[in-house]
């Protein structure tokens, strides 16, 4: 069964992170992304999501990422990373958040957690959590969030 549309990110392994077996497979890493692929696909044959994943988070359906915005707005103002880098769409794939910007995307999620502090609605305190979790991840990994 498919996904209703949304926004999912992810952050990939880093292949030196990875099982010996999967480095053994004739893999390829795109630079970009730091996705993990076979290099000769077999049919039948995918590396799994797990192997090649270190963190994958459903960040809402179209209609959430759409409240998380005004939520974020309403707190940060227009022009965060947040908001121009995640919850500008609730459907953007291909996108990524690279590592120069984990910094300040940090102090954003602790910005956002100290003005919307008793106030905040329980999609916003997921996000947070979740954003959270892919960039500490993006720093463990040395890659970037990707938006799926």
């Amino acid at each position: 069964m498919e996904k209703p549309m949304g926004l999912d990110a992810v952050v990939y392994k880093n292949l030196s992170r990875m099982d010996a077996d999967v480095r053994r497979l004739g893999v390829l890493v795109d630079e970009r992304t730091g996705e993990v692929y076979l290099e000769q696909p077999v049919e039948g044959q995918d590396l799994p999501l797990s192997a090649v994943t270190a963190v994958d988070r459903r960040l809402g359906n179209v209609e959430s990422v759409s409240r998380l915005r005004e939520e974020v707005v309403h707190a940060l103002g227009i022009g965060s990373i947040l908001e121009t880098k995640f919850l500008y769409s609730g459907t953007h794939s291909g996108d990524l958040v690279g590592l120069e910007f984990l910094s300040k995307l940090q102090t954003e999620v602790g910005l956002l957690k100290s003005r919307t502090e008793g106030q905040r609605s329980s999609e916003l305190t997921r996000f947070l959590d979740d954003v959270s979790d892919l960039i500490r991840a993006a720093r463990a990994e040395n890659n970037p969030i990707v938006f799926v």
